[in-house]
């Protein structure tokens, strides 16, 4: 198993969560926010990217959580582009100011559609399809 309580992120990403949010969060939290990462990615997800997307967005979003609750602070300036589109702008938007800052910018996407009632734009598609 991924490395606690039988639940099944693959890989070694479920190992990373707990040694990373120990003394912050218990067993219980991450691996509700796994969970519910996997839920909400499994409907819109390329299947071979899972594992790693799972992991990144709930990782992203027990961070927050700690951050709201004061148990993390922030190391650095954060920026949040929104679609409401869902197009796929955002997250091109994200990956480009997180480059272009040098990692300097805790870069987050959202869109606020859900990706079934909506059309991804095919200008998105050729930069979305290629590895980062």
């Amino acid at each position: 198993d991924g490395g606690g309580g039988g639940w099944d992120l693959p890989g070694r990403g479920s190992i990373r969560l707990l040694d990373e949010f120990r003394g912050t969060f218990g067993e219980a939290v991450i691996e509700r926010y796994v969970r519910e990462s996997l839920l909400s990615l499994t409907r819109t997800a390329d299947a071979d990217f899972l594992p790693a997307l799972v992991y990144r967005f709930a990782r992203e979003r027990l961070r927050a959580l700690a951050q709201a609750q004061g148990q993390v602070s922030k190391d650095r300036p954060e920026l949040l582009f929104v679609c409401v589109h869902n197009a796929g702008r955002s997250q091109m938007a994200a990956a480009l100011a997180e480059h272009l800052s040098g990692h300097r910018v805790h870069v987050r996407s959202a869109g606020s559609a859900h990706p079934r009632n909506s059309a991804r734009s095919p200008l998105s598609w050729p930069v979305r399809l290629r590895p980062m």
